[in-house]
């Protein structure tokens, strides 16, 4: 399935992408600091490339520091803010929140209770938070 999808938007995926990755969690600690930074689209995107286009697992030290100096930044002070004690409790926070919401997978959206998992459930969910 997702060699359709991506197919269909031209993106140039084949095969599975690795599975298990990042057992200590780096990539998404880093988005976190993103986030809070306002980056994340960017380092998302990126970590994503790396994963499922060019099979590498992005919490990966090597990988990671790559990453992030493709975005000009300072891989060493990023990965070290990443494991500040503020960004490791906002990550514990959003992943405890997410779970409460019943999320399970991404990309996921909540609308009044409600889950919409996948890429091409946007839709209905904008309808149903309309409807509802």
């Amino acid at each position: 399935d997702i060699e359709r999808r991506a197919e269909r938007f031209n993106i140039p995926f084949q095969g599975h992408p690795q599975y298990p990755i990042d057992p200590e969690q780096a990539a998404n600690h880093v988005a976190t600091l993103a986030s809070m930074e306002g980056w994340c689209q960017a380092f998302t995107r990126a970590a994503y490339e790396a994963w499922f286009l060019q099979k590498r697992d992005p919490g990966a030290p090597d990988t990671l520091r790559e990453i992030l100096l493709s975005l000009g930044k300072d891989a060493q002070a990023c990965i070290a803010k990443a494991a500040s004690e503020d960004v490791q409790a906002l990550y514990k926070a959003r992943t405890d929140e997410a779970r409460d919401l019943g999320v399970f997978g991404s990309p996921s959206f909540v609308v009044g209770g409600e889950v919409f998992w996948g890429d091409d459930r946007l839709e209905d969910a904008l309808t149903w938070c309309l409807a509802h």
